[in-house]
């Protein structure tokens, strides 16, 4: 299941990356998983991997990204939707 979802994740922000900024888009620290002073498809793929298992975390900070307690797919798509503009919207499932 994890794979399925790196993969869908990955097919998405290539899909996404031609319409995201050269130098991504203006930083806001709460979206800037990664710790690279901006935020671009790097956040939501370094998130993708650590949620598929397929990397450790170096720093926990910033990864709850909507705030609710627990890091998951849907911080994952709070940065996804931030990126492509979209307004988001924190469900809790």
């Amino acid at each position: 299941m994890k794979k399925v979802l790196y993969a869908m994740i990955c097919s998405t922000l290539i899909f996404a990356s031609s319409a995201l900024p050269v130098n991504g888009v203006n930083y806001i620290e709460s979206y800037d998983v990664n710790h690279d002073n901006k935020v671009t498809s790097s956040d939501v793929a370094y998130l993708a991997k650590i949620l598929s298992g397929l990397a450790k975390p170096t720093s926990v900070d910033n990864l709850d990204v909507n705030g609710n307690g627990i890091v998951d797919e849907l911080d994952l798509r709070t940065v996804l939707y931030y990126l492509l503009g979209q307004k988001t919207t924190t469900v809790f499932e």
